[in-house]
């Protein structure tokens, strides 16, 4: 029997993600896009919401009801931009940054159960080969896959 593909396996691994994730955050009313959504704006003034559309490879109009739903939540805030009305910017609010905040301990509680039985320089190896892989997958011209890697505390 020949070994499962390596793009199946990590087909697999990210619904298998996505759904632990959803799971957990649950209690806190965010999902595993929520989550990842906030915290591509942590440390940010804001990014449009057709740049957090391209970095997370949905159209506008789908990352749109995402970004709605955390405005609602008080999670975000947008505004338009001064220089061109027609672009949406898209902040975190101090509920956002809390929430992040409690949900990353979640988070970091998930990568530690993944990863427990793989030391940290073969968890730090597979990151990097992670990042190739999606710089390779996105293209050329997208500076998200080739940010630095988030250190582990």
């Amino acid at each position: 029997m020949a070994s499962p593909r390596t793009i199946y396996l990590l087909s697999r691994l990210h619904y298998a993600l996505r759904k632990k994730i959803d799971n957990r955050l649950a209690a806190n009313k965010l999902t595993a896009v929520k989550y990842t959504v906030m915290s591509m704006l942590r440390g940010r003034r804001s990014l449009s919401s057709a740049e957090i559309a391209r970095r997370y490879c949905v159209t506008p109009q789908s990352m749109n009801e995402t970004i709605c739903a955390l405005e609602r939540s008080d999670c975000v805030t947008k505004e338009e931009n001064p220089e061109n009305k027609r672009i949406l910017l898209v902040s975190l609010t101090p509920t956002g940054h809390d929430m992040l905040e409690r949900c990353d301990k979640i988070i970091d509680q998930i990568e530690r159960e993944l990863f427990a039985e793989i030391g940290q320089a073969d968890v730090e190896r597979f990151r990097s080969t992670l990042q190739t892989v999606m710089a390779a997958a996105m293209g050329p011209n997208d500076q998200e896959t080739r940010a630095k890697p988030r250190s582990q505390g």
